[in-house]
């Protein structure tokens, strides 16, 4: 199933999410293809699951990898337990808040702990890229949004989008809500 993305302005994006706490829940299984699915149709890399109005603690993320293909991750109730390395400040950009980018300095490297959808814990160090997009992720379950990090240039250069977006005047090649 697709889900419509909830775009700047809906209360589910700036809510912290819910802990999973069943592992063995078939419809979490479901809801995390949905996810892919989901991705898949609006060209995302990365996607919180507050972003489809489900107020739970589930990322996927799907990378394209030279000579790989396609690499998919699924992290479930995830915490950054330490960030190091360079702040390195880099455009992004957001399914919730399409045409919207804005620069945001991240360190290039986290450590962190989640949970794999059978509920098996884990413990990795993450750089580059990756990092990246999982602290963007880890934002959203947090209910912070990329543009509480801009600097005031990209907030300034953005404002008028960030209204229309709010007021639901933007289109997309995928379904909103």
């Amino acid at each position: 199933m697709i889900y419509p993305i909830y775009l700047y302005g809906e209360d589910v994006l700036r809510k912290k999410a819910e802990e999973i706490k069943d592992f063995n829940d078939s419809n979490l299984h479901v809801l995390i293809d949905d996810m892919f699915e989901t991705m898949n149709i609006s060209d995302g890399v990365g996607l919180a699951a507050p972003q489809i109005g489900i107020s739970k603690q589930i990322i996927t993320i799907q990378l394209p990898i030279p000579s790989y293909g396609v690499k998919k991750y699924v992290f479930i109730n995830p915490k950054i337990l330490k960030e190091f390395g360079q702040y390195v400040t880099i455009e992004e950009g957001c399914l919730s808040l399409p045409d919207i980018h804005g620069n945001v300095k991240r360190r290039d490297a986290i450590e962190l702990e989640w949970y794999g959808k059978s509920g098996k814990f884990y413990r990795q160090f993450y750089s580059g890229i990756l990092s990246r997009i999982l602290q963007h992720e880890i934002d959203h379950l947090n209910g912070i949004l990329m543009i509480d990090k801009f600097e005031s240039e990209d907030k300034l250069l953005n404002f008028m989008k960030l209204e229309k977006i709010k007021d639901k005047k933007v289109e997309t090649k995928y379904p909103v809500k």
